[in-house]
């Protein structure tokens, strides 16, 4: 099961617990290599993440990217001291790797983002060397040098090599030269398997009129959709799949809505479910995520917080006449909020497949 999840760390400041939350939430709860942890968005940006304990300078150093074709590499981070660099000024970024490697960013910008507590290094960046000696080394020094502070700290690079070769695996990179581990002499791909949608313009036309007034989407507030994991996947012949919030959310459930079509021709889609027994069709799937590569999406709608009652679906989209076409794989449900786990959805009572 595939949980969304929120990209989270929790620095002490002054004896005080404050929660850092940076602007992506994942479909995936990811994976973890070593001292790294990689995941990906539903429109497959990704990232390679290390959070650090509260002794450290950089509660969380993270390495993104998204699914363009040879997209750049962004470094964000946040601190244990969010007040450290506000005020830093000019900066001077460098990086020294145990190997030996020095890599020296004097191009680097630094943009501080208030309301996530996060700050984004930016600019004409060495990333090709800053990601080799990251590959090769077992240790990176980092430190970030201003007018008023200095900021510096160890990165331990364990598991940084399988966390490259995950995230171009989960974004078709393999055996391509814009590959950052996996590294091959096939072309970039020339589009984006998927990419994220973060603003209302950025959906087709078709799709756009039901997030504008009197739209059944019309009630969410375009300032939440940005950080909702709203996605467009391509396929051949032109064929899309859409995937974005719809209407406002509750503490803990997102209710979604789906849209297919080729080029302008895009239409809401509706999956197939189980009631009493009878197929019957959902509109509005809750808290979802894609996976390209598998063509699934899971759905998992809270009972209450804990998660420990509710309904949970995959769905699978398979080749037809029609195109891609949904298919019900799984669907489990939990009626009683007992606070018991249970493992999991993956252990609730079973109302497809039908035994």
């Amino acid at each position: 099961m595939r949980a969304v999840s929120l990209w989270t760390s929790i620095p002490i400041v002054a004896g005080v617990f404050a929660v850092a939350t940076f602007t992506t939430a994942f479909a995936g709860a990811g994976k973890t290599f070593g001292n790294w942890t990689a995941q990906c968005t539903n429109g497959l940006t990704c990232d390679v993440s290390h959070f650090g304990s509260s002794d450290d300078p950089f509660s969380v150093f993270e390495l993104q990217r998204t699914s363009q074709p040879n997209a750049p590499v962004r470094i964000n981070f946040a601190l244990t001291d969010r007040e450290a660099l506000k005020d830093a000024g000019t900066l001077q970024i460098t990086a020294q790797a145990d190997n030996g490697a020095r890599i020296e960013m004097p191009g680097a910008t630094i943009v501080y983002d208030e309301d996530n507590w996060r700050w984004t290094i930016g600019g004409d960046l060495p990333m090709d060397q800053l990601i080799a000696a990251m590959k090769e080394g077992s240790s990176l020094h980092v430190a970030i040098v201003g007018k008023t502070a200095r900021i510096e700290g160890n990165l331990p690079l364990s598991g940084m090599t399988a966390s490259l070769r995950y995230i171009d695996d989960q974004q078709g990179r393999v055996d391509r030269t814009d590959a950052l581990e996996a590294t091959g002499s096939k072309p970039p791909s020339e589009y984006a398997p998927a990419s994220d949608i973060t603003a209302f313009k950025d959906l087709p036309e078709a799709v756009r009129k039901d997030f504008e007034a009197d739209g059944i989407c019309s009630d969410l507030e375009e300032s939440m959709f940005a950080n909702m994991e709203a996605f467009i996947a391509r396929f051949e012949n032109d064929e899309v799949l859409i995937g974005a919030p719809c209407g406002s959310p509750g503490a803990y459930n997102a209710p979604f809505a789906l849209y297919h079509g080729y080029g302008d021709d895009i239409t809401t889609m509706a999956l197939p479910t189980m009631r009493d027994g009878r197929p019957g069709v959902m509109t509005l799937p809750y808290n979802v995520s894609f996976d390209y590569r598998t063509r699934q999406i899971e759905a998992f709608f809270k009972g209450r917080g804990i998660g420990d009652c509710g309904s949970y679906h995959i769905w699978e989209f398979v080749d037809s006449e029609e195109g891609l076409t949904p298919t019900l794989v799984k669907e489990m449900e939990k009626g009683d909020c007992d606070g018991l786990e249970d493992g999991g959805p993956d252990n609730w009572p079973t109302l497809w497949p039908q035994k």
